[in-house]
């Protein structure tokens, strides 16, 4: 068997299916993510729904007495898997499906303690974060190769480790001229005078306000959704200082 990441990554064929993917290049992803492989990750994860099992779970064990493979109990995060021969470029069908599938694990009734979702097939590796029932991508679909493997791994390991924190703001009325865009502006001016970032969009809404206005701050712009964009501290304020009701940034 493999005994590094690089090692584990080189001996896999071009079109290696999903249980060689597993058997060879997995044990040593669980290592460098800080996993014992012996104890600490659970195969075939029962979610709850039917018969459906994610391909493994993950946990640190707390002592002697809890180990995750015996329990299975409290599980931190899931971890779905597919052969090289499935191309997971962002965008693709087969992409889209196993999007749907792991965000599906994530909300199942057996992964109320599941923090984190990750899919890969050694090709490709993306990092999903879950708070409630709101499931969002943390990292691109990232390609990986031999090259930076190791740094890929550290990054998503980190990452799960120091999660950056991040606080989101909505303020909704269905009347105008209540105060939405006055409090939402002045609590972005407030933010900026902390040194924190400031990011504001808005999305119509078929109501009574037309303009919802939701407001993102982020110490670090890493939750940051695709889609949002994002000013640095002279910009935003110099932006803020101009929004009208009907404003969409």
């Amino acid at each position: 068997m493999p005994n590094t990441l690089e090692q584990a990554l080189a001996s896999l064929p071009d079109k290696a299916k999903e249980v060689t993917v597993g058997q060879n290049f997995m044990p040593e992803f669980f290592k460098a993510l800080g996993f014992k492989p012996s104890t600490e990750v659970y195969p075939e994860f029962s979610t709850g729904i039917g018969n459906e099992a994610v391909d493994f779970a993950l946990r640190h064990n707390t002592n002697n007495s809890d180990i995750f493979l015996h329990t299975g109990n409290n599980p931190q995060i899931l971890i779905e898997i597919k052969g090289r021969d499935i191309n997971l470029t962002e965008g693709t069908a087969q992409y889209r499906n196993i999007v749907t599938q792991i965000k599906r694990y994530l909300l199942s009734p057996n992964s109320k303690t599941v923090e984190w979702g990750i899919i890969t097939n050694s090709c490709h590796i993306q990092l999903f974060r879950k708070h409630g029932k709101v499931i969002h991508p943390v990292t691109q679909c990232l390609e990986i190769n031999l090259d930076n493997i190791t740094k890929t791994v550290k990054q998503i390991k980190q990452k799960i480790i120091s999660p950056p924190t991040a606080l989101t703001v909505a303020i909704y009325n269905n009347k105008g001229g209540v105060g939405k865009t006055t409090t939402t502006v002045n609590l972005a001016a407030e933010v900026l005078n902390v040194k924190k970032n400031a990011i504001k969009t808005a999305q119509n809404m078929l109501d009574f306000g037309r303009n919802i206005k939701v407001y993102l701050f982020d110490s670090d712009y890493k939750f940051i959704s695709q889609g949002c964009q994002r000013y640095p501290e002279r910009t935003a304020k110099k932006r803020l200082s101009g929004i009208k009701q009907s404003s969409v940034l």
